[in-house]
């Protein structure tokens, strides 16, 4: 019997097929089985210092290193069931302890929120508090924050009848700033003309023999502050002061007075800080001994 090619393709097509199933069938039989895997343990968030923080450190982001710890890694770590867990808690507090690296952070190691140290907390032992004002413009433009060091600079007003110049000296070198309190407005006399500026209230940590300088030359002139770096605090200057000649090199001027005689003309200078002695007794005596030394006694002989 002769076959078509139709049939003999349409044989082909079905040979092709029950091999491809018979391929499928055996792929499927030896695909290995999935292996049941057991649930991983749920991890928490625990927030840590990322380096030693001191008393008084307001906590930044820069701060702060998260950990993910297990519930038995927390237990063998002995971490308290009060830590703080969220970072936004915690940026921003202020440290009431020293907190080492890697520790975590608890309601107890904080101040109360929006609060800090206080002034007697920051002031060592031997030492005073004394709050000075300063002109808003000349307390190094609010970089002076409490902790940093500065130098206190004293410009003394011009008195004549004191004979005291317009001088520029440091006051105080190398006193940490406690507190910077708030800005007031007041009014001045200067240069002979009232004028308002503003004044910032500066609570400055100093000796008492420096609080005593502090109230000596207050109302006396104006303060201001000079930043200082903290690895220069027991550097000290020794400047004794400068006034305006002295910085533009100029001569300083004098009182002096101009005696006319005749054609002929003489000036006649003060000595500094000179003050003549007026004791009446001592003058009434030295004019009697000119006067005898000028008329001497006449002798009885001549006298007729």
């Amino acid at each position: 019997m002769r076959v078509s090619p139709g049939t003999l393709l349409l044989g082909v097509v079905a040979v092709m097929f029950g091999l491809l199933g018979a391929y499928i069938v055996q792929k499927n039989m030896h695909q290995p089985q999935p292996v049941a895997v057991a649930n991983a343990p749920q991890t928490y968030s625990v927030p840590r210092a990322s380096m030693d923080l001191t008393a008084g450190r307001e906590v930044t982001m820069g701060d702060i290193i998260i950990h993910k710890l297990t519930a038995q890694q927390m237990r063998d770590q002995g971490l308290p069931a009060s830590y703080m867990p969220r970072p936004s808690d915690i940026i921003g507090r202020t440290v009431r302890i020293d907190l080492p690296k890697g520790s975590s952070f608890d309601t107890h190691v904080f101040y109360p929120e929006g609060t800090g140290p206080s002034i007697v907390e920051r002031l060592d032992p031997g030492m005073r508090a004394v709050t000075i004002k300063v002109a808003s413009d000349e307390a190094v433009d609010m970089f002076a924050t409490p902790g940093t060091w500065v130098d206190v600079l004293f410009r003394s007003e011009e008195d004549s009848q004191e004979d005291l110049p317009e001088m520029t000296v440091s006051l105080l070198e190398g006193v940490k700033v406690l507190a910077v309190n708030s800005t007031t407005t007041e009014m001045r006399t200067i240069r002979g003309q009232r004028e308002s500026r503003q004044q910032t209230s500066v609570t400055l940590s100093v000796t008492p023999d420096q609080a005593v300088a502090l109230r000596v030359v207050e109302n006396r002139g104006t303060m201001a502050l000079a930043l200082r770096h903290p690895d220069d605090v027991h550097a000290n200057a020794q400047f004794a002061g400068m006034t305006m000649d002295e910085l533009l090199n100029r001569p300083v001027s004098r009182e002096r007075i101009e005696v006319y005689r005749g054609h002929s003309i003489s000036q006649v200078e003060f000595r500094e800080r000179f003050r003549a002695n007026f004791d009446p007794e001592k003058l009434a005596k030295q004019n009697l001994n000119k006067q005898a030394k000028a008329d001497p006694p006449v002798k009885a002989e001549a006298v007729k």
